[in-house]
């Protein structure tokens, strides 16, 4: 066998290599247009981030502090400094905060959220003052609404009025309420509301049935009441909540969740949480564990999902 017979087979070879190597990259599912949806660790607070196809970004509150940004650094390319949609749920600082860092250091093209401010926040008034310089747009939500996105969908259910009296001094009774939907994904985003408006939204016949929903104020007993989870009826439940005094999430709520038979996940056990689908399956990625709560002890199952 000459030389050039021999480079010629070596040619071929990795010619073979190459083309097995692409059909298992298609086989496996990669290039697929998908939504990702990240719960972030962030402590006793909430921070989620949506990423839809052609890398357009939605931020569902920020969390305490500054650690968002590093967080978000991670899920999003290091060449991207934009972030087209920035949704405020109700100003408490343990959602706030992080909002503010995150318009501070990246281009924000709207900020959404229920028009209820707190000018005796300094946080607060930071962030009126970067809308403001940065010319952000704004938008709030007081009648339900919907935003096409990314080939998915964003569906704002709550506040459905204007937020008046009482609604605009007890902070969690106004949160903005969004479904997310994908193809077939459903994710529920309850920010702190009460069970006032879970009753609110099934009294009116909202669909709020969903597989994914991050349940409302790090699980407190005020929310999460067992008709309401049973109108979403979820695969998963995900409680964000860090080390804190006011015991969350509450007994009564695991316990809704565990004879609802859903599977839990909560960040302070889990670390970042994240969703990946692409209209049909859903996976949840990452070494996570599911956590089943029970009257006697606290079983812990460890599942790997790709």
């Amino acid at each position: 066998m000459t030389v050039k017979e021999l480079k010629r087979i070596r040619v071929l070879a990795i010619v073979g290599i190459i083309i097995v190597f692409v059909l298992l990259i298609l086989a496996l599912g990669y290039g697929k247009e998908t939504l990702k949806v990240y719960f972030f660790d962030v402590g006793q607070g909430d921070a989620s981030l949506l990423v839809f196809p052609n890398n357009i970004q939605v931020l569902i509150d920020g969390g305490p502090d500054r650690g968002i940004l590093r967080k978000v650094g991670r899920a999003m390319p290091f060449y991207d400094h934009k972030i087209e949609y920035v949704i405020l749920t109700h100003p408490h600082s343990d959602h706030l905060t992080g909002v503010v860092d995150a318009l501070d250091r990246y281009n924000v093209s709207t900020f959404i959220s229920n028009g209820v401010s707190r000018d005796d926040l300094p946080p607060y008034q930071k962030l009126t003052t970067l809308i403001k310089d940065k010319n952000i747009r704004t938008v709030v939500i007081d009648y339900p609404s919907a935003l096409e996105i990314g080939g998915g969908r964003i569906e704002f259910l709550y506040p459905d009025h204007k937020l008046d009296g009482e609604e605009r001094t007890d902070f969690n009774t106004g949160s903005v309420v969004l479904r997310v939907v994908y193809g077939e994904s459903e994710f529920l985003f309850t920010g702190d509301m009460p069970r006032s408006v879970e009753d609110r939204l099934i009294e009116k016949g909202v669909d709020v049935s969903s597989d994914v929903l991050k349940v409302a104020h790090q699980g407190s007993k005020t929310s999460s009441g067992e008709t309401f989870i049973s109108e979403v009826h979820p695969d998963y439940a995900v409680i964000m909540v860090g080390e804190n005094t006011y015991g969350h999430p509450h007994t009564r709520t695991l316990l809704t969740l565990e004879r609802k038979k859903i599977r839990v996940i909560r960040t302070d056990k889990a670390g970042d949480i994240v969703f990946n689908t692409d209209g049909r399956l859903l996976k949840l990625k990452g070494n996570l564990i599911i956590e089943a709560f029970s009257r006697l002890h606290l079983k812990k199952f460890l599942t790997v999902l790709e």
